[in-house]
């Protein structure tokens, strides 16, 4: 309660009045900002809770049903009776599948970044023997295109999470042998440099354009469809947030023909 002592003066009771307009709109606008801010904080739990059934979604509603798919198409693989055309249905499904449990696993890993919960668990990890085994779990898709697969990879050793470094590599593997021309290969090189390791996935497709090499690394970004890439938005995003948890960096150079995916590891040993 503020008070006048008389005699009043018109302009102190002028001053007055300002000031008690003044702090009643100053208390009127913090108690809006109060309700945007219990507003904001009530979509981020509805938001938070979402995300959670959707991960849940994923795990158990999704990816299960997924894998049952993939193991019909192994028996059927491996069905000494099936025809060779139903071998090569069977086949497709598998692959089909495969691409599916590669969706929801960089969409769970995506989630897992965006929560901060992305951390890598780190061991000595020989980069020729991963990529040999990376190769060899490709193979078949590579066969189908006509694509060839080579790693000029000696012996060099980086610290890194393997399990994350291998779907790294099986997603710009993937990405290449789906852009690369029949009759051509995908190959994979290894240096040592600026205090870590540099791999590089090249291959002779239609390239990327300058305009596209920074955004083509952000979620559901696809690329341009005519001269560059069409994919599913998710393989490279999952790519940049698994090297930047491991302090390292993505990025694309030109292949000339082609296009050449970059990932720089630190050495933090």
């Amino acid at each position: 309660m503020d008070y006048l002592t008389k005699p009043i003066k018109p302009s102190e009771l002028s001053i007055r009045v300002k000031t008690a307009l003044r702090l009643r709109a100053l208390s009127a606008e913090r108690d809006d900002l109060v309700d945007v801010l219990r507003h904001q904080r009530n979509q981020l739990q509805r938001t938070a809770l979402q995300h959670q059934q959707l991960s849940a979604f994923l795990v158990h509603d999704l990816k299960n049903p997924v894998s049952g798919i993939r193991v019909a198409g192994q028996l059927l693989l491996a069905d000494a009776e099936a025809s060779q055309r139903t071998r090569q249905l069977a086949l497709r499904i598998q692959q089909a599948a495969d691409s599916v449990l590669e969706m929801i696993g960089d969409l769970l890993d995506i989630a897992k970044a965006d929560d901060g919960l992305l951390a890598p668990v780190r061991s000595t990890i020989a980069l020729g023997p991963l990529v040999q085994e990376v190769l060899a779990s490709v193979a078949s898709r590579a066969e189908a295109r006509s694509v060839s697969l080579r790693s000029e990879i000696a012996t060099p050793e980086v610290p890194a999470d393997p399990t994350l470094i291998r779907r790294v590599l099986e997603n710009l593997i993937d990405n290449a042998l789906r852009h690369a021309p029949t009759g051509s290969s995908v190959t994979l090189t290894a240096d040592v440099d600026a205090g870590g390791v540099v791999v590089r996935v090249r291959d002779a497709g239609p390239g990327v354009p300058p305009e596209d090499r920074v955004t083509i690394f952000e979620r559901f970004v696809q690329g341009n469809g005519a001269v560059g890439r069409v994919g599913r938005g998710l393989g490279l995003a999952f790519c940049s947030l698994a090297v930047g948890a491991h302090g390292g960096r993505v990025w694309v150079e030109d292949g000339a023909p082609g296009a050449v995916f970059c990932i720089w590891l630190p050495d933090t040993t």
